[in-house]
């Protein structure tokens, strides 16, 4: 399955030496949502992609990721898509 033009979380997380589980305690979910996020399985509500994201940004140091920047142009689930 391939990522979509709008996740960049899985890239972000591996350039920046962090794992799954490191993600998913940082962040206070569990590894599988981020496997489902990564994989494009659902879409995640903004909650979860604010815990993911306040959750990279404490495990790296310098830059600090905003929002809009990991999951630019994020598509909605197509159960979620409006038509």
């Amino acid at each position: 399955m391939s990522i979509g033009p709008g996740n960049h979380l899985k890239a972000i997380r591996e350039r920046e030496g962090i794992s799954t589980a490191a993600l998913a305690t940082a962040a206070g979910v569990s590894e599988r949502i981020i496997r489902r996020v990564e994989e494009i399985d659902g879409t995640p509500r903004l909650e979860v992609k604010a815990r993911l994201v306040t959750g990279l940004n404490t495990l790296i140091s310098g830059k600090g990721y905003q929002t809009e920047e990991v999951f630019a142009g994020w598509q909605a689930h197509r159960r979620h898509a409006k038509r």
